[in-house]
Order: structure tokens, then C-alpha cells, then sequence
């Protein structure tokens, strides 16, 4: 498997597409964009990732469908030839402003966002997951 490749999977919503990472916001207008300042499976802290709801491209690599994750679901990031796996614990929807959701953190999670109702960016749907437990 390729190292430099970085994706994200999640089953539940039919999304499998590459991670763009990296400092400039302009990535989010090619799709799936992690924030390379932020955490990262590697790195730890709260890793953060972003996409459209919806795009007038034919670039597929959207979150049009995160509102529909529920707890417990999973979803697999690629990270440097390597699959981590972690499971949703909350979903909730904040207002633009409410940047706390990209704050670092002592414990490692997942952050997940985009723009929500559908066709505005009147506040965000956000998604926690924590690195998946296996018993």
C-alpha cells in the first residue's frame, strides 16, 4: 500500500475517498480536507477533518451524507499505510463560531464537520469518534 496515501472510510454512508492534508483551506475545495495542524492517528490530539456538504463539481469527495451517522458506527482512516479504526460517540450541531471543536485535546479523537441544513452554512453538524476498543 501506498505510505503517502490518506483516506477515510465509512461504511454506513457509502463515503471512501482520499484525505487532502494540509494548512490551506483552499484543499477543501478538492474534497475531504484534515487539517494538518491538527492531530492525526499518528500524532494523537483531536485530528480534525472537513468537507462540503455539497459541490457544483463533479468531485464526489463530499460530506453529504454525515448527518446520517449514528453512535457506535465506525469509520477507518488510511494514515501512512495503516488503518485505524474509531467509533462514533456523539454527533451534535454548532453555530460557525463555536471553533472549540478544532481545539486541541489531551486524549486522542476523531472531528468530523461540515455545513448544515443542506444548501447553507448556518451552523455545523459535528461527529466524535474515539479510537475503536476491540475486546
Amino acid at each position: 500500500m501506498n505510505k503517502t496515501i490518506k483516506k477515510i472510510q465509512i461504511q454506513n454512508i457509502n463515503l471512501d475517498s482520499n484525505i487532502h492534508s494540509s494548512n490551506n483551506s483552499k484543499s477543501l475545495y478538492k474534497g475531504i480536507w484534515h487539517k494538518s495542524n491538527s492531530g492525526n492517528p499518528i500524532k494523537k490530539s483531536n485530528m480534525v477533518i472537513t468537507a462540503h456538504r455539497f459541490m457544483y463539481t463533479n468531485n464526489s469527495d463530499t460530506f453529504y451524507h454525515l448527518p446520517k451517522l449514528k453512535i457506535n458506527d465506525t469509520i477507518i482512516i488510511t494514515w501512512e499505510g495503516k488503518d485505524y479504526n474509531y467509533q462514533v460517540v456523539e454527533t451534535k450541531i454548532v453555530n460557525p463560531d463555536q471553533i472549540e471543536i478544532e481545539a486541541p485535546t489531551k486524549e486522542h479523537i476523531l472531528t468530523l464537520y461540515t455545513c448544515t441544513p443542506l444548501w447553507t452554512s448556518s451552523q455545523r453538524f459535528v461527529v466524535i469518534a474515539v479510537p475503536k476498543q476491540y475486546e
